[in-house]
């Protein structure tokens, strides 16, 4: 079943629609919903989480908000082009080394996508008056940095400039011959000048983690130097209060990113999702109350349970335990705590409700969907596990002269365990520079 068939909508916030970004929100204890976000929007810099811990719809809403007060632009990455630019983009170099490339990488795409809206045949007719305000023409600025200007027909976003920048230059050697030809600093400077006459500009980076399993090392290099550019005082020189970013990064990748930038000071710009089984009680409880009129069953659910009198069961006793357990507690904990499982169990339940309408579900049926949904999840929080792990080596504690057996053992482990799930890319991204 597709995950916006359900009564609760889509288990991934990328499928949402934009009108129910609100409503399908819940405050749920750790996790901080946008309108509690303290002063400006723009001083909320990374959102961090697990897979699945509701990242992208804080995001989302996050980049809706700010689009009262300046240019606002969510982007989430939604191919896999990145993967072979970060292998030719290493080349045996050290993973600072390689993070601090990545940084540099970033700045030229933020610079192009600025860019762009000033340059591109569909300008605004708002960008075409900051222009005329800076007098400063078109065709003057596309030939001038001619180089940095990837589309002149669209408006790119910082991703898509990203793409078009590793087409264009798709190694280093070709990369430095850029920046010594686009005059990156100068460029900087003068899309200051125009932006005080345009408006600030907000780019919300997500989904950078979609695509990890394919080669955990290499991600993790791009997004720890994106992390670094956020933070980056002196980021686009004159742009530092005009350009703003917004990222999304797993825990782990966070983590690592944190101790190579090397400053304790980051916390007030970082938010992280932390999700116990308390706030996924009152996920569950929100999410079903507001969505009780089109659950299967037509039962009337109780404000204190609607779990429990929904299903019509209060007390599942699992065999190995052999002591009851309340529903809500029984359902929780093989969902590891997550919006995004947990919305994946409640369609579970309701697909089985609708093809036996007749039928009281029974504490066997709740147990055998329950397991159906909470062995994807064991895959999922493996290959997760798989990929911090192997992000690691090269890093850290992992820089041995046995990192090829620990990189073996790992994809062994891994194809062992997930059996039919394509993990190819896997060894692709272990065997190269231990």
């Amino acid at each position: 079943m597709a995950d916006g068939e359900g009564p609760l909508g889509p288990a991934n916030a990328r499928e949402l629609p934009p009108r129910e970004l609100e409503s399908h929100f819940v405050t749920c204890g750790e996790v901080t919903p946008p309108t509690e976000f303290k002063g400006d929007l723009t001083n909320v810099k990374v959102i961090v989480g697990r897979k699945g811990s509701g990242k992208t719809h804080i995001l989302r809403l996050l980049a809706d908000r700010s689009k009262s007060s300046r240019e606002s632009t969510y982007c989430t990455l939604d191919s896999n082009f990145l993967l072979d630019a970060a292998d030719r983009f290493r080349e045996g170099k050290p993973f600072e080394q390689v993070v601090d490339l990545w940084v540099e990488i970033w700045r030229v795409a933020i610079a192009a996508s600025v860019l762009s809206r000033f340059t591109a045949r569909s300008a605004s007719v708002q960008a075409i008056g900051a222009l005329d305000e800076a007098a400063v023409k078109a065709d003057e600025l596309r030939e001038r940095y001619r180089p940095l200007v990837f589309s002149e027909a669209e408006v790119l976003d910082p991703l898509q400039a990203l793409g078009r920048l590793l087409d264009r230059y798709p190694h280093e050697r070709a990369f430095s011959a850029l920046r010594r030809e686009a005059r990156l600093g100068d460029l900087e400077s003068e899309l200051a000048r125009i932006l005080h006459q345009y408006k600030p500009m907000h780019f919300f980076i997500d989904g950078l983690d979609e695509f990890a399993g394919r080669d955990p090392r290499s991600w993790l290099e791009v997004q720890a130097g994106l992390y670094k550019l956020v933070f980056l005082r002196d980021f686009g020189r004159g742009q530092s209060k005009l350009v703003y970013l917004t990222i999304s990064l797993r825990k782990y990748v966070y983590s690592e990113a944190k101790r190579l930038d090397g400053h304790g000071d980051r916390e007030g710009g970082v938010y992280q999702l932390q999700w116990d089984a308390r706030a996924a009680q009152r996920f569950l409880d929100s999410r079903l109350w507001s969505a009780r009129k089109k659950l299967a069953g037509k039962k009337e659910l109780k404000h204190g349970r609607p779990l429990a009198s929904w299903l019509g069961v209060e007390e599942i006793t699992p065999p190995r335990r052999g002591r009851p357990e309340a529903v809500e507690s029984y359902v929780i904990r093989h969902t590891r705590c997550t919006p995004r499982q947990i919305i994946k169990m409640v369609h579970a339940f309701d697909d089985h409700i609708k093809v036996q309408p007749s039928l009281p579900i029974t504490d066997r049926d709740i147990r055998s969907l329950v397991a159906r949904c909470a062995s994807e999840n064991a895959d999922n929080a493996l290959m997760t596990a798989a990929e911090e792990l192997i992000s690691q080596i090269g890093c850290r504690s992992f820089r041995r002269p046995n990192n090829r057996f620990v990189e073996n053992a790992l994809v062994a482990f891994v194809a062992e365990r997930l059996g039919s799930i394509d993990i190819q890319g896997f060894p692709r991204g272990l065997m190269r520079d231990s």
